[in-house]
This record gives C-alpha cells, sequence and structure tokens, in this order.
C-alpha cells in the first residue's frame, strides 16, 4: 500500500505541477497498466476503490 500511495501522491505533484487533472476512470487504467491491482486482486475500474484510494493519499 505504501508504494501505491507514493505512486499517486507523486502523480498529484505532476498534474497539479502541470495545471492537469486526470479522472478515476484515467487513473484506474494507470494502476492497472502499472501492475497495481486492489486489495482483492483485481483490476481497478475506476469506481469507489479509486475513490478509497485517493482519499487514503490525502494527509
Amino acid at each position: 500500500m505504501i508504494v501505491k500511495t507514493n505512486y499517486i501522491r507523486n502523480l498529484a505533484a505532476t498534474l497539479i505541477a502541470r495545471s492537469s487533472f486526470m479522472t478515476f476512470n484515467q487513473l484506474a487504467n494507470d494502476l492497472n497498466a502499472n501492475g497495481f491491482t486492489t486489495t482483492y486482486g483485481t483490476p481497478y475500474n475506476g469506481g469507489r476503490g479509486v475513490a478509497k484510494l485517493v482519499e487514503a493519499c490525502l494527509p
């Protein structure tokens, strides 16, 4: 989970620096493409799991 959290925080910092954004669906595709899975070992689909993951990354 720490690796996933750091990945999302770094991604968020990059998006902010570029004045850009990413939808949950886009984030889910990015996480899946980089080999991350849910706690159940399934791919992300851009729904509640991604939202909860982003929420967990907040300080």
